[in-house]
């Protein structure tokens, strides 16, 4: 026995309240985000510090002076890695819920609705989204489904 929620058909100029929609398209899509940020970062960041790592090692061979040149650069390195990649990665990561609320918060309102109309077996009620969602052409088509639906159903 599932309980389904009713979904209130859109209002003129909504706006969208939250930003975690309890659906697995945004969670995939946020996961998918972030790793794409974090592999290049660490990849990158992984090689910088191969490379640190690599003069220090021929710091035997190499003078003193170079050494002492070097080890400022490492901790400044260190500094700026640390404190530019934590307000970075909370940018990335706000504009990511923001992107995947776009895409995920109208598909789970289109799945609600979607649900109430088979439940109450209402062909005749319109999906509704907002002009700049993304799911536009997909609810269009939605509603043209329904009509014919609703047109086989009184003809016959």
């Amino acid at each position: 026995m599932s309980i389904k929620k009713e979904v209130k058909p859109l209002e003129k100029k909504s706006l969208r309240t939250k930003f975690f929609v309890n659906s697995p398209a945004q969670f995939s899509f946020l996961f998918l985000l972030l790793v794409s940020i974090l592999v290049p970062v660490l990849f990158v960041g992984g090689l910088v510090y191969f490379l640190i790592f690599t003069i220090l090692a021929y710091q035997q061979t190499v003078p003193d002076s170079i050494g002492v040149n070097i080890y400022p650069i490492i901790t400044k390195t260190n500094i700026a890695i640390i404190l530019g990649f934590i307000p970075l990665f909370l940018l990335i990561f706000a504009w990511g819920v923001t992107l995947t609320h776009r895409f995920a918060g109208p598909l789970e309102r289109l799945r609600g609705e979607i649900d109430n109309a088979v439940a109450k077996d209402d062909f005749k009620s319109r999906l509704s989204v907002r002009k700049r969602d993304y799911v536009k052409p997909l609810v269009d088509s939605i509603n043209r489904l329904l009509d014919k639906i609703n047109t086989m159903k009184t003809s016959s």
